[in-house]
Protein backbone atom coordinates (compact mmCIF):
# COMPACT_ATOMS: atom_id res chain seq x y z
CA UNK A 1 0.00 0.00 0.00
CA UNK A 2 3.05 2.53 0.78
CA UNK A 3 3.83 1.70 -2.88
CA UNK A 4 0.32 2.71 -3.76
CA UNK A 5 0.54 5.78 -2.16
CA UNK A 6 4.22 6.98 -3.46
CA UNK A 7 3.72 6.51 -6.69
CA UNK A 8 0.13 8.29 -6.47
CA UNK A 9 1.77 11.64 -5.24
CA UNK A 10 5.20 11.33 -7.39
CA UNK A 11 2.53 10.27 -10.51
CA UNK A 12 0.38 13.57 -9.22
CA UNK A 13 3.70 15.90 -9.04
CA UNK A 14 5.33 14.63 -12.77
CA UNK A 15 2.04 15.62 -14.45
CA UNK A 16 1.77 19.04 -12.43
CA UNK A 17 4.82 19.59 -14.56
CA UNK A 18 3.42 19.26 -17.17
CA UNK A 19 2.47 23.32 -17.28
CA UNK A 20 6.25 23.97 -17.60
CA UNK A 21 6.36 22.14 -20.68
CA UNK A 22 6.53 23.70 -24.46
CA UNK A 23 2.80 23.26 -24.94
CA UNK A 24 2.18 25.22 -22.18
CA UNK A 25 4.36 28.23 -23.21
CA UNK A 26 3.23 28.09 -26.68
CA UNK A 27 0.12 30.25 -26.14
CA UNK A 28 2.33 32.92 -24.66
CA UNK A 29 5.23 32.30 -27.25
CA UNK A 30 4.33 35.80 -29.10
CA UNK A 31 3.34 38.00 -26.30
CA UNK A 32 7.00 36.32 -24.65
CA UNK A 33 8.80 37.66 -27.86
CA UNK A 34 7.52 41.06 -28.24
CA UNK A 35 7.58 42.02 -24.26
CA UNK A 36 11.70 40.85 -24.16
CA UNK A 37 12.26 42.01 -27.38
CA UNK A 38 14.37 38.41 -28.31
CA UNK A 39 13.07 36.55 -32.17
CA UNK A 40 11.41 33.24 -31.49
CA UNK A 41 14.61 31.42 -32.86
CA UNK A 42 16.42 33.37 -29.88
CA UNK A 43 13.64 32.35 -27.53
CA UNK A 44 13.07 28.59 -29.49
CA UNK A 45 17.10 28.13 -28.96
CA UNK A 46 17.09 28.97 -25.43
CA UNK A 47 14.49 26.34 -24.83
CA UNK A 48 16.60 23.92 -26.88
CA UNK A 49 19.39 24.98 -24.74
CA UNK A 50 17.85 23.81 -21.63
CA UNK A 51 16.95 20.06 -23.20
CA UNK A 52 20.12 19.60 -23.89
CA UNK A 53 21.93 20.52 -20.74
CA UNK A 54 19.36 19.07 -18.73
CA UNK A 55 19.58 15.88 -20.85
CA UNK A 56 23.76 15.84 -19.98
CA UNK A 57 22.82 16.50 -16.11
CA UNK A 58 20.46 13.42 -15.71
CA UNK A 59 22.50 11.09 -15.25
CA UNK A 60 24.25 12.68 -12.54
CA UNK A 61 21.01 13.85 -11.04
CA UNK A 62 19.89 9.62 -11.42
CA UNK A 63 22.95 9.15 -9.34
CA UNK A 64 22.30 11.33 -6.51
CA UNK A 65 18.55 9.78 -6.68
CA UNK A 66 19.99 6.28 -5.34
CA UNK A 67 22.00 7.84 -2.04
CA UNK A 68 19.47 10.25 -1.07
CA UNK A 69 15.93 10.29 0.59
CA UNK A 70 12.98 10.32 -1.59
CA UNK A 71 11.39 12.63 0.82
CA UNK A 72 14.35 15.60 0.55
CA UNK A 73 15.24 15.11 -3.14
CA UNK A 74 11.83 15.42 -4.36
CA UNK A 75 11.38 18.71 -2.05
CA UNK A 76 14.49 20.01 -3.49
CA UNK A 77 13.28 19.81 -6.79
CA UNK A 78 9.92 21.18 -6.44
CA UNK A 79 11.18 24.05 -4.82
CA UNK A 80 13.29 24.60 -7.30
CA UNK A 81 11.19 24.35 -10.19
CA UNK A 82 8.77 26.75 -7.99
CA UNK A 83 10.70 29.17 -8.00
CA UNK A 84 12.26 29.19 -11.19
CA UNK A 85 8.75 30.08 -12.44
CA UNK A 86 8.34 32.68 -10.07
CA UNK A 87 11.84 34.61 -10.87
CA UNK A 88 10.44 34.14 -14.85
CA UNK A 89 7.46 35.85 -14.13
CA UNK A 90 8.83 38.07 -11.84
CA UNK A 91 12.84 38.50 -12.79
CA UNK A 92 12.72 38.49 -16.94
CA UNK A 93 10.86 41.72 -17.81
CA UNK A 94 13.21 43.58 -15.68
CA UNK A 95 15.89 42.10 -18.12
CA UNK A 96 13.94 43.80 -21.57
CA UNK A 97 16.03 46.18 -22.33
CA UNK A 98 19.26 44.49 -22.03
CA UNK A 99 19.08 41.56 -24.77
CA UNK A 100 22.15 39.59 -24.21
CA UNK A 101 21.12 39.38 -20.16
CA UNK A 102 17.27 38.72 -20.49
CA UNK A 103 18.75 35.74 -23.37
CA UNK A 104 20.91 34.51 -20.58
CA UNK A 105 18.58 34.60 -17.90
CA UNK A 106 16.07 32.72 -20.33
CA UNK A 107 18.45 30.01 -20.88
CA UNK A 108 18.78 29.57 -17.35
CA UNK A 109 15.27 29.47 -16.65
CA UNK A 110 14.72 26.96 -19.32
CA UNK A 111 18.04 24.54 -18.41
CA UNK A 112 16.45 24.40 -14.64
CA UNK A 113 12.97 23.82 -16.14
CA UNK A 114 13.66 21.06 -18.34
CA UNK A 115 15.87 19.54 -15.55
CA UNK A 116 12.97 19.35 -12.95
CA UNK A 117 11.22 18.33 -15.60
CA UNK A 118 12.89 15.71 -16.93
CA UNK A 119 13.94 14.67 -12.87
CA UNK A 120 10.38 14.07 -12.17
CA UNK A 121 10.11 11.74 -15.24
CA UNK A 122 13.05 9.78 -13.67
CA UNK A 123 11.45 9.74 -10.04
CA UNK A 124 8.08 7.85 -11.73
CA UNK A 125 10.82 5.32 -13.81
CA UNK A 126 12.59 4.87 -10.69
CA UNK A 127 9.38 4.32 -8.54
CA UNK A 128 8.03 1.98 -11.02
CA UNK A 129 11.04 0.04 -11.10
CA UNK A 130 11.92 -0.90 -7.43
CA UNK A 131 8.42 -0.30 -5.43
CA UNK A 132 6.36 -2.54 -7.92
CA UNK A 133 6.54 -6.71 -8.84
CA UNK A 134 3.28 -8.32 -9.12
CA UNK A 135 1.68 -5.28 -10.33
CA UNK A 136 4.32 -3.42 -11.84
CA UNK A 137 2.43 -3.65 -15.74
CA UNK A 138 -0.91 -2.23 -13.36
CA UNK A 139 1.64 0.59 -11.86
CA UNK A 140 2.93 1.89 -15.16
CA UNK A 141 -0.84 1.58 -16.86
CA UNK A 142 -2.04 3.82 -14.31
CA UNK A 143 0.84 6.20 -14.42
CA UNK A 144 0.48 6.28 -18.08
CA UNK A 145 -3.11 7.11 -18.34
CA UNK A 146 -2.88 9.40 -15.12
CA UNK A 147 0.28 11.35 -17.33
CA UNK A 148 -1.68 11.41 -20.45
CA UNK A 149 -5.21 12.48 -19.92
CA UNK A 150 -3.32 15.75 -17.84
CA UNK A 151 -0.68 16.27 -21.01
CA UNK A 152 -3.71 16.09 -23.16
CA UNK A 153 -5.64 18.64 -21.65
CA UNK A 154 -2.64 20.89 -20.42
CA UNK A 155 -2.69 22.81 -23.91
CA UNK A 156 -6.41 23.51 -23.56
CA UNK A 157 -5.94 24.94 -20.25
CA UNK A 158 -2.96 27.09 -20.61
CA UNK A 159 -4.58 28.66 -23.95
CA UNK A 160 -7.85 29.61 -22.14
CA UNK A 161 -5.29 30.83 -19.11
CA UNK A 162 -3.66 32.74 -21.93
CA UNK A 163 -6.84 34.77 -23.05
CA UNK A 164 -7.33 36.21 -19.49
CA UNK A 165 -3.83 37.13 -18.01
CA UNK A 166 -0.33 37.99 -19.62
CA UNK A 167 2.55 35.70 -19.06
CA UNK A 168 4.42 37.29 -16.22
CA UNK A 169 1.54 36.72 -13.76
CA UNK A 170 0.63 32.88 -15.14
CA UNK A 171 4.84 32.07 -14.12
CA UNK A 172 4.65 34.01 -10.93
CA UNK A 173 1.23 32.30 -10.26
CA UNK A 174 2.53 28.63 -11.53
CA UNK A 175 5.09 29.28 -9.03
CA UNK A 176 3.52 29.82 -5.96
CA UNK A 177 1.41 27.48 -6.59
CA UNK A 178 3.54 24.46 -6.92
CA UNK A 179 4.85 25.54 -3.33
CA UNK A 180 1.58 23.25 -1.91
CA UNK A 181 3.21 20.10 -2.88
CA UNK A 182 6.17 20.97 -0.71
CA UNK A 183 3.87 19.44 1.28
CA UNK A 184 3.35 15.62 -0.02
CA UNK A 185 6.55 15.55 -0.85
CA UNK A 186 6.88 15.50 2.25
CA UNK A 187 5.47 11.85 2.56
CA UNK A 188 7.39 10.13 0.22
CA UNK A 189 9.48 7.02 1.66
CA UNK A 190 11.71 4.62 -0.62
CA UNK A 191 9.94 1.47 0.71
CA UNK A 192 13.01 -0.50 -0.74
CA UNK A 193 17.10 0.06 -1.86
CA UNK A 194 17.36 0.40 -5.47
CA UNK A 195 20.17 -2.26 -6.49
CA UNK A 196 22.11 -0.91 -9.14
CA UNK A 197 22.67 -3.02 -12.22
CA UNK A 198 25.88 -3.84 -13.42
CA UNK A 199 27.52 -1.60 -16.18
CA UNK A 200 27.05 -3.02 -19.76
CA UNK A 201 29.63 -3.01 -22.07
CA UNK A 202 28.31 -2.75 -25.72
CA UNK A 203 30.20 -3.98 -28.81
CA UNK A 204 31.46 -1.63 -31.54
CA UNK A 205 28.46 0.56 -32.60
CA UNK A 206 29.49 0.34 -36.62
CA UNK A 207 28.47 -3.75 -36.13
CA UNK A 208 25.08 -2.60 -35.31
CA UNK A 209 24.13 -1.40 -38.88
CA UNK A 210 22.76 0.87 -40.53
CA UNK A 211 19.52 -0.44 -39.37
CA UNK A 212 19.64 0.07 -35.85
CA UNK A 213 20.79 3.65 -36.62
CA UNK A 214 17.72 4.21 -38.51
CA UNK A 215 15.24 3.22 -35.92
CA UNK A 216 17.29 5.62 -33.58
CA UNK A 217 16.83 8.03 -36.07
CA UNK A 218 13.19 7.76 -36.41
CA UNK A 219 12.72 8.38 -32.30
CA UNK A 220 14.50 11.57 -32.61
CA UNK A 221 12.87 12.63 -35.37
CA UNK A 222 9.51 11.46 -33.36
CA UNK A 223 10.75 13.82 -30.61
CA UNK A 224 12.31 16.74 -32.20
CA UNK A 225 8.27 17.02 -34.20
CA UNK A 226 6.14 16.71 -30.68
CA UNK A 227 8.64 19.13 -29.28
CA UNK A 228 8.68 21.51 -32.80
CA UNK A 229 5.24 21.57 -32.95
CA UNK A 230 3.97 21.61 -29.42
CA UNK A 231 6.48 24.65 -28.29
CA UNK A 232 5.29 26.53 -31.81
CA UNK A 233 1.38 25.27 -31.35
CA UNK A 234 -0.52 28.65 -31.12
CA UNK A 235 1.56 30.65 -33.94
CA UNK A 236 1.48 27.44 -35.92
CA UNK A 237 -2.03 27.27 -35.99
CA UNK A 238 -2.56 30.82 -36.44
CA UNK A 239 -0.33 30.75 -39.68
CA UNK A 240 -2.62 27.92 -40.54
CA UNK A 241 -5.73 29.38 -39.75
CA UNK A 242 -6.87 26.74 -37.47
CA UNK A 243 -9.30 27.84 -34.49
CA UNK A 244 -6.69 27.06 -31.63
CA UNK A 245 -9.77 25.82 -29.65
CA UNK A 246 -10.67 23.22 -32.18
CA UNK A 247 -6.65 21.81 -32.54
CA UNK A 248 -6.42 21.73 -29.17
CA UNK A 249 -9.20 18.99 -28.55
CA UNK A 250 -8.53 17.25 -31.44
CA UNK A 251 -5.04 16.64 -29.38
CA UNK A 252 -7.61 15.42 -26.49
CA UNK A 253 -9.10 13.06 -28.91
CA UNK A 254 -5.69 12.17 -30.18
CA UNK A 255 -4.02 11.27 -26.82
CA UNK A 256 -7.28 9.34 -25.97
CA UNK A 257 -7.25 7.24 -29.21
CA UNK A 258 -2.89 6.65 -28.71
CA UNK A 259 -3.70 5.33 -25.08
CA UNK A 260 -5.95 2.49 -26.70
CA UNK A 261 -3.80 2.00 -29.35
CA UNK A 262 -0.95 1.06 -26.76
CA UNK A 263 -2.64 -1.73 -25.34
CA UNK A 264 -2.86 -3.51 -29.27
CA UNK A 265 0.40 -2.08 -30.21
CA UNK A 266 2.56 -5.27 -28.46
CA UNK A 267 0.10 -7.62 -30.78
CA UNK A 268 0.89 -5.70 -33.71
CA UNK A 269 4.51 -6.34 -33.16
CA UNK A 270 4.07 -10.18 -32.17
CA UNK A 271 1.79 -11.08 -34.83
CA UNK A 272 3.61 -9.65 -37.96
CA UNK A 273 6.94 -8.27 -36.71
CA UNK A 274 9.41 -5.48 -36.43
CA UNK A 275 9.07 -4.23 -39.76
CA UNK A 276 5.45 -4.39 -40.21
CA UNK A 277 5.46 -2.31 -37.12
CA UNK A 278 8.24 0.01 -38.83
CA UNK A 279 6.61 0.59 -41.61
CA UNK A 280 3.24 1.18 -39.78
CA UNK A 281 5.07 3.62 -37.76
CA UNK A 282 6.50 5.68 -40.33
CA UNK A 283 3.36 5.70 -42.54
CA UNK A 284 1.31 7.38 -40.05
CA UNK A 285 3.80 9.82 -38.83
CA UNK A 286 3.25 10.98 -42.89
CA UNK A 287 -0.07 11.11 -41.78
CA UNK A 288 -0.01 13.98 -38.81
CA UNK A 289 2.18 15.73 -40.05
CA UNK A 290 0.29 15.75 -43.84
CA UNK A 291 -2.91 16.42 -41.31
CA UNK A 292 -1.18 19.43 -39.66
CA UNK A 293 -0.16 21.18 -42.95
CA UNK A 294 -3.47 20.89 -44.36
CA UNK A 295 -5.58 20.28 -41.30
CA UNK A 296 -7.52 23.27 -43.29
CA UNK A 297 -9.20 21.13 -45.94
CA UNK A 298 -12.46 19.21 -45.04
CA UNK A 299 -12.67 15.86 -43.89
CA UNK A 300 -8.27 16.44 -42.69
CA UNK A 301 -8.74 16.48 -39.11
CA UNK A 302 -10.12 12.90 -38.21
CA UNK A 303 -7.39 11.77 -40.62
CA UNK A 304 -4.96 13.57 -38.42
CA UNK A 305 -6.35 12.09 -35.14
CA UNK A 306 -6.24 8.39 -36.53
CA UNK A 307 -2.90 8.87 -37.49
CA UNK A 308 -1.49 10.48 -34.44
CA UNK A 309 -3.28 7.96 -32.37
CA UNK A 310 -1.16 5.23 -34.51
CA UNK A 311 2.00 7.13 -34.35
CA UNK A 312 1.81 8.08 -30.46
CA UNK A 313 1.07 4.64 -29.85
CA UNK A 314 2.84 2.42 -31.33
CA UNK A 315 6.24 4.79 -30.49
CA UNK A 316 5.67 3.82 -26.84
CA UNK A 317 6.56 0.25 -27.74
CA UNK A 318 9.76 0.69 -29.83
CA UNK A 319 12.44 1.44 -26.70
CA UNK A 320 11.43 -1.29 -24.45
CA UNK A 321 9.66 -4.07 -26.90
CA UNK A 322 11.16 -3.52 -30.43
CA UNK A 323 14.48 -2.76 -30.45
CA UNK A 324 15.46 -5.51 -27.69
CA UNK A 325 13.61 -7.95 -29.98
CA UNK A 326 15.91 -6.63 -33.85
CA UNK A 327 18.96 -6.80 -31.49
CA UNK A 328 20.73 -8.21 -29.31
CA UNK A 329 18.44 -8.25 -25.96
CA UNK A 330 22.16 -8.61 -23.76
CA UNK A 331 22.67 -4.84 -24.41
CA UNK A 332 19.52 -3.96 -23.28
CA UNK A 333 20.98 -1.42 -21.02
CA UNK A 334 23.40 0.09 -23.92
CA UNK A 335 20.48 0.35 -26.15
CA UNK A 336 18.21 1.96 -24.54
CA UNK A 337 20.87 4.50 -23.39
CA UNK A 338 21.71 5.28 -27.24
CA UNK A 339 17.91 5.67 -28.05
CA UNK A 340 16.66 8.02 -25.09
CA UNK A 341 20.06 9.81 -26.16
CA UNK A 342 18.56 10.50 -29.63
CA UNK A 343 15.44 11.24 -28.19
CA UNK A 344 16.31 14.00 -26.18
CA UNK A 345 18.56 15.39 -28.83
CA UNK A 346 15.21 15.23 -31.31
CA UNK A 347 13.86 17.45 -28.45
CA UNK A 348 16.25 20.31 -28.12
CA UNK A 349 16.38 20.39 -31.81
CA UNK A 350 13.03 20.23 -32.97
CA UNK A 351 11.75 23.98 -31.02
CA UNK A 352 14.98 25.71 -32.68
CA UNK A 353 14.63 24.43 -36.02
CA UNK A 354 11.04 25.63 -35.98
CA UNK A 355 11.67 28.38 -34.66
CA UNK A 356 14.48 29.21 -37.26
CA UNK A 357 12.07 28.10 -40.01
CA UNK A 358 9.72 30.72 -39.24
CA UNK A 359 12.24 33.76 -39.02
CA UNK A 360 13.61 32.65 -42.42
CA UNK A 361 10.25 31.14 -44.24
CA UNK A 362 7.26 30.29 -42.69
CA UNK A 363 5.74 26.76 -40.70
CA UNK A 364 4.64 25.12 -43.51
CA UNK A 365 8.08 25.31 -44.89
CA UNK A 366 9.06 23.47 -42.21
CA UNK A 367 6.27 21.01 -42.09
CA UNK A 368 7.11 20.44 -45.95
CA UNK A 369 10.67 19.31 -45.07
CA UNK A 370 9.49 17.09 -42.31
CA UNK A 371 7.07 15.29 -44.54
CA UNK A 372 9.58 15.17 -47.15
CA UNK A 373 12.30 13.46 -44.44
CA UNK A 374 9.23 11.18 -43.32
CA UNK A 375 8.59 9.96 -46.58
CA UNK A 376 12.17 7.64 -47.22
CA UNK A 377 11.14 6.28 -43.55
CA UNK A 378 9.07 3.77 -44.95
CA UNK A 379 11.16 2.98 -47.97
CA UNK A 380 14.61 2.39 -45.93
CA UNK A 381 12.50 0.07 -43.39
CA UNK A 382 11.14 -2.10 -46.28
CA UNK A 383 14.77 -2.43 -47.90
CA UNK A 384 16.94 -2.60 -44.49
CA UNK A 385 17.61 -5.93 -43.24
CA UNK A 386 18.49 -6.39 -39.26
CA UNK A 387 22.46 -7.85 -38.36
CA UNK A 388 23.26 -10.90 -38.18
CA UNK A 389 23.65 -10.87 -34.66
CA UNK A 390 19.62 -10.80 -34.38
CA UNK A 391 18.14 -14.02 -33.39
CA UNK A 392 14.17 -12.78 -33.63
CA UNK A 393 14.10 -12.30 -37.44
Amino acid sequence: MKAWWTLAIVVLIESASMFGRSSAVSPFLNAIHQDLSLSVTQISGAYSLGHLAASFLLPYIGRWYDKTSLCGFMRFFVLLFAGTWMLFGAGLIQLANQSYLCLGALGGCFIIIRLCIQTFHLVDSAVLASEFDKYKKLAIGCSAIASALVGASCPYICYSISQHINWQRAAFGLGTLWLVFLIPAGWLIKTRERVSAQPVKMDNPSKQGILFYTVLFALGFKHFQESGIAFHLVPICTELGINIRYMLMGMFIMTCVSLGITFFAGHIFSRWGWKTTLVLFSLTDIGMLYGIHSIHQLGILPVLVVCTGLYWGISTILPPLVLPKMFSDKKLGALQGMAYSFMSLGSGLGPFYFGWIKDVSSYQTGLRICIGVALLMPLVFLYLKPTKSNTNG
